[in-house]
């Protein structure tokens, strides 16, 4: 589990910037930020995390209104991989930490 309770999550309204070290004269690297969760030009945080029958629940409060969204993913590595791209990141590779812990 990469992402835990606190995570903030910016959801822009159309596109999201690359950011990171780039070399003079590298033009910034643009691309749309689509979620079936979260509403465009709205803050989140990770809220709550909880194992049910069904996978794991995230719950993510809307930092404006206190509204809830709670979202079941079949995995926390499913989990980690929507909130990484919702984010622009990358996750470090945890193959053998999901592996041995789903055994």
């Amino acid at each position: 589990m990469h992402y835990i309770v606190g995570t903030k999550i910016a959801v822009n309204s159309n596109r999201r910037s690359q950011t990171g070290t780039r070399s003079v004269g590298t033009p910034t690297v643009s691309r749309p930020v689509n979620s079936e969760y979260f509403e465009p030009g709205k803050d989140y945080s990770l809220y709550y995390i909880k194992k049910t029958e069904d996978g794991i629940d995230y719950t993510f409060n809307d930092e404006q209104t206190g509204e809830k969204t709670v979202v079941t993913f079949e995995s926390a590595l499913r989990a980690d991989q929507y909130i990484a791209k919702i984010l622009g990141e990358k996750l470090p590779n945890y193959d053998k930490f999901y592996k041995a812990s789903n055994q």
